[in-house]
């Protein structure tokens, strides 16, 4: 799902996920990890079928796990995709409800940092699909 929005509300939490030891057998760690979720009122949906005005984005929250920060009133394009697995999560046992995510490794950014011909492509070619 591709959109235009403006953050309205940042819902911030913890996750927490046991990992195996890589030196010693039959060891685990429990580490914790952000959870936050940005709420975004919907300026312009570009792609996608969600009908809700108020769309929620979860990601860690930025720093070396990839994860996206997002201000307070602060307005982006958000290239956002549908996963089932915890944040920050890279295995397929540790599922969780299908969410929307998005990361640094998206052409996610801030709205006055992004042309207008980006966003006229993008709904050009949403127009052919």
């Amino acid at each position: 799902m591709i959109f235009t929005g403006t953050v309205v509300e940042i819902k911030k939490g913890k996750v927490y996920d046991s990992i195996p030891s890589s030196t010693e057998k039959g060891k685990y760690y429990v580490r914790e990890i952000n959870r936050i979720e940005f709420v975004f009122k919907v300026k312009e949906l570009i792609k996608g079928k969600e009908k809700s005005d108020f769309i929620t984005i979860v990601t860690s929250g930025g720093g070396a796990d990839c994860g996206n920060y997002f201000d307070l009133n602060s307005e982006h394009l958000i290239y956002s995709y549908e996963t089932d697995l915890q944040v920050n999560t890279f295995t397929e046992d540790n599922k969780v409800e299908p969410y929307f995510s998005t990361d640094l490794c998206t052409r996610t950014k801030n709205l006055n940092r992004t042309k207008k011909s980006e966003i006229n492509r993008l709904k050009r070619l949403n127009k052919r699909n």
